[in-house]
């Protein structure tokens, strides 16, 4: 074989391996779009289930204090069945402005103080939602108004798994960079 026949081919190589190097870097970037994208989805979709759906079961009186006996089990069956049925959120915890939990889907937090958590209610009840992965947990943090006009009065938090979304969104972006790995 002549020199000019084997340059051609390292040559060819090398753009192979570049597009390759290219395709994979492109492909966990589109990955981390498509989980930014699905993560800011579950965030609209909480600010939406709090005000079309929270707000209207809940009064002042539910944010004033801890919501304990019968109007617990209300609130919680009520939540169950109009908050969190048919959507990926599996727990919600109510905030005060002082970062007590007024209420939750977990009975044994209500009524605690989390002092851990004050900057961040005091910020989502200024500058709006945000979220958290916390262990394999997405959080989204949800300043609540029991009016759509009204004041903010405190924050609801609604948890999902992480994985689930974290997979749907960057599945096929792994595969496309396994693939172009392989290749």
């Amino acid at each position: 074989m002549d020199g000019a026949g084997v340059g051609q081919r390292r040559m060819l190589w090398g753009l192979l391996s570049l597009a390759c190097v290219a395709g994979i870097a492109g492909a966990l970037f589109l990955g981390g779009k498509a989980v930014a994208r699905d993560e800011a989805a579950a965030a609209s979709q909480a600010r939406t289930r709090a005000t079309l759906q929270l707000a209207p079961l809940l009064s002042s009186q539910d944010l004033a204090a801890p919501v304990e006996g019968d109007r617990y089990d209300d609130l919680l069956r009520d939540v169950r069945e109009g908050v969190l049925a048919d959507s990926p959120f599996t727990g919600l915890t109510l905030w005060d402005p002082e970062a007590r939990i007024v209420f939750s889907t977990d009975p044994g937090t209500v009524g605690q103080q989390v002092v851990v958590v004050h900057e961040r209610i005091r910020r989502v009840m200024r500058a709006g939602v945000e979220t958290a992965v916390v262990g394999g947990t997405f959080q989204t943090w949800v300043p609540l108004r029991l009016k759509l006009d009204g004041p903010v009065v405190g924050v609801a938090r609604f948890d999902q798994p992480y994985a689930p979304l974290w997979n749907r969104a960057n599945r096929p972006w792994r595969i496309a960079a396994i693939g172009f790995g392989v290749l």
